[in-house]
């Protein structure tokens, strides 16, 4: 299972190491999960470092685990959202072949939470985890 992790995720997943973000590292390799961001992703975590304190070590609890995938500014599907900023996100998950596109951006993807996107289901980390409970998948 692809699990593509938005900007957000990994910054609370960097910040601390309670919660569905940081449990997500704890486990994908027991579940077999490949945990995904993009280029655009990963440069937003870096601007946003350094106004994190206390943050885990993020070359060796979250870097190691993540798979890059390439930046896709353009989709030959047809999608309606608004965000500019989040496209590139969303377009490179779908691009990727990501089963879950996850985010902590609940103003921004409050359209899209909950739903599908052609393939890919957009979840928060939590309702992620919870549904993967309920399945007896964790």
């Amino acid at each position: 299972m692809k699990l593509f992790l938005d900007t957000s995720v990994l910054i609370a997943a960097v910040g601390s190491e309670r919660g569905g973000s940081h449990l997500l590292f704890k486990v994908h390799i027991i579940k077999g999960w490949k945990l995904l961001t993009s280029h655009y992703c990963f440069a937003e975590v870096l601007r946003n470092l350094n106004k994190l304190k206390n943050i885990s070590p993020w070359e060796e609890k979250i870097l190691p685990f993540l798979e890059i995938v390439d930046d896709v500014f353009t989709l030959d599907k047809p999608l309606v959202f608004p965000i500019s900023k989040d496209k590139p996100p969303l377009f490179s998950a779908l691009a990727a072949e990501a089963d879950f596109f996850l985010t902590l951006d609940r103003t921004d993807f409050q359209t899209l939470l909950g739903k599908s996107l052609y393939h890919m289901h957009l979840l928060t980390p939590a309702e992620f985890l919870l549904r993967q409970r309920q399945q007896e998948k964790i």
